[in-house]
């Protein structure tokens, strides 16, 4: 059995303590270079400092997880069969070698984990800020792959008035879908104020990682008394799981298309760009020529981080576009992500406030999403 573990929480000149430890990690943030302090129960360094601020309420406890078999049978062949493949399309298990980073087995291996990211983790919990021509969403979820259970926040941040407004709440049990758009009363009675990652204090993820477990229960009945089929689970085949994604691609137009998407079984609106960004690794990085590694970088946890870096054309507005990639080598699970346009300005940035990958989480963020 296989255990992993990552937890990646934003502070500036304030420590927090998990674990009876805590220890430093910088991530790429243009926008705020913000310091992020990573805790985890292998560092041997106690804190010299304690926060004036209550710490999350966060569950560091690890669980035990297996590595996806990928050893597929006659089943998934004949599944590929009747799409028209052969056994040569069969997914394969790439593996990563940190000595020659120009490997094109090491892009295969980025480019299997971006799209099959939610084979590599059973637990997530994450918060994380995406701003695009100015706009900008601040999302916390969290994700039980064992019980087939999700739940998500997203807020729109006003900086003019300081204040972060709901924006859609979702939850997720099994095949059932909750999925609600804020307005009205209800908006306006949970909006509250927005304070940069840069400002001295943790009241933003204090607030959204309080609204995840108890996340407008009493607002539920208001939204809808009739289940809803979520009908993202009703394609059994799933194909694309099963296809190698180095192979997964036909030329349409003069530009690469993919044959095959997953299908994720938990579907968050928001969040599925940032723990399954497949669409990002389709549209734009399953053409190897235009991207490249340029690091891969071990925190004090263990963890290790691949930054990426390339340029590619969208061609849905016909402009040359760069952009700058930090994943989770593990999982695929974006860290943080720049877009820029040909001028070199930002216009689309990820930034990952905190995250918890594989840590037990308490069952009470899971409430009953039944009215």
């Amino acid at each position: 059995m296989k255990t992993k573990f990552i937890s990646l929480v934003t502070a500036v000149g304030l420590m927090v303590t998990a674990s009876g430890c805590s220890f430093h990690f910088a991530i790429n943030d243009t926008s705020h270079n913000q310091d992020t302090t990573v805790t985890s129960e292998h560092s041997k360094s106690a804190p010299t400092e304690q926060s004036t601020t209550a710490p999350l309420n966060i569950n560091t406890d690890k669980i035990e997880v297996t590595e996806p078999n990928l050893e597929f049978g006659q089943s998934e062949i004949n599944l590929l069969q009747s799409y028209g493949l052969d056994e040569s399309y069969l997914r394969k298990q790439y593996t990563f070698d940190k000595n020659n980073l120009k490997s094109p087995d090491n892009k295969a291996y980025i480019l299997d984990r971006m799209c099959n990211s939610t084979d590599y983790f059973t637990t997530l919990q994450a918060t994380y800020t995406k701003k695009e021509h100015q706009k900008i969403n601040l999302t916390s979820y969290a994700i039980d792959r064992r019980i087939k259970k999700a739940k998500e926040l997203c807020y729109t941040v006003s900086e003019v008035d300081n204040e972060c407004v709901p924006a859609a709440y979702v939850c997720v049990d099994g095949d059932y879908h909750l999925k609600m758009l804020f307005d009205g009363e209800i908006k306006d009675k949970n909006t509250f104020k927005y304070e940069p990652p840069l400002a001295n204090n943790y009241k933003v993820i204090n607030k959204t990682t309080k609204l995840i477990q108890q996340p407008f229960s009493d607002k539920l009945e208001a939204v809808t008394k009739k289940p809803q089929a979520n009908s993202f689970n009703n394609n059994d085949e799933n194909i694309g799981k099963y296809v190698d994604v180095t192979k997964n691609i036909f030329i349409a137009n003069g530009y690469p298309e993919p044959y095959f998407r997953r299908f994720d079984d938990i579907c968050l609106i928001y969040s599925q760009e940032h723990y399954n960004p497949q669409s990002f690794a389709m549209d734009v990085m399953i053409d190897f020529s235009n991207w490249k590694i340029d690091s891969v970088d071990t925190n004090n946890s263990g963890n290790e981080i691949i930054s990426i870096s390339g340029k590619y054309h969208d061609r849905y507005i016909n402009v040359d576009n760069t952009f700058k990639l930090q994943i989770e080598k593990q999982t695929g699970v974006i860290v943080s992500e720049q877009i820029f346009n040909s001028s070199g300005n930002i216009i689309e940035e990820y930034n990952t406030l905190n995250i918890i990958v594989d840590g037990e989480i308490e069952s009470d963020i899971f409430d009953s999403i039944n009215p």
